[in-house]
């Protein structure tokens, strides 16, 4: 509810929904950092090799042989029910990049059991390929529309912080997106994030998760 021409804040609004509910609560804000349950990617250079033990994971230009693209699933289980959430990230940590600046993108992956230590150019399991190579088939593997994030623009090295778009990551958290399966394309040159399997575990792949409860 609007008063004097302003919009309440998340925590306005879970107040008062709480005590709508006959419940008397003040909000506690949360931050949840979350490890990445698997990480993995494509590489159209070598379309039957797996890198699902690589300490990166690596994307690069669509259209060429050189192309690769990123297969992450993350996890949103230690997430109550019922929250008000403020924000949502992906935190990774880019180790190289070609230079210049790099367009990411981010769209939901539809083959929910694809394996870490399967998944190929080809196939997303053993004995099971993918409609279009690179997990490319529209409506089968991947949802090209709407994107989970809005498109990045990545420059150098460091920790990158990638914001979900909020809407879309409610919809994991509701249920409405059963899984939590993605896909990065890169517009550019090569670039590698740490994986889950790098030395340094503060530079393993999470995602950062603010709410109210």
């Amino acid at each position: 509810m609007w008063r004097n021409g302003i919009m309440p804040s998340a925590k306005d609004s879970f107040y008062h929904s709480t005590l709508a509910a006959g419940i008397n609560h003040t909000p506690v804000l949360v931050t949840l950092d979350t490890p990445l349950l698997k990480d993995t990617y494509l590489d159209f250079g070598a379309s039957t090799t797996n890198y699902g033990t690589s300490t990166v994971f690596s994307v690069s230009s669509p259209g060429d042989s050189t192309d690769k693209r990123a297969l992450l699933k993350f996890d949103i289980s230690s997430i109550p029910g019922g929250v008000s959430l403020i924000s949502a990230d992906m935190v990774f940590n880019c180790s190289t990049t070609a230079g210049g600046t790099r367009t990411l993108q981010f769209f939901r992956i539809l083959r929910s059991d694809w394996e870490e230590a399967q998944a190929t150019n080809t196939i997303y399991k053993t004995a099971n390929n993918w409609t279009t190579a690179g997990a490319a088939g529209n409506g089968t593997d991947y949802q090209l529309s709407p994107k989970i994030a809005a498109n990045y623009s990545l420059t150098g090295t460091g920790q990158k912080i990638i914001p979900f778009t909020l809407s879309e990551f409610n919809k994991y958290v509701d249920g409405t997106y059963p899984s939590t399966d993605m896909i990065i394309y890169n517009d550019g040159a090569l670039v590698d994030f740490s994986s889950l399997n790098h030395g340094t575990s503060n530079l393993r792949p999470f995602t950062r998760v603010t709410y109210y409860i």
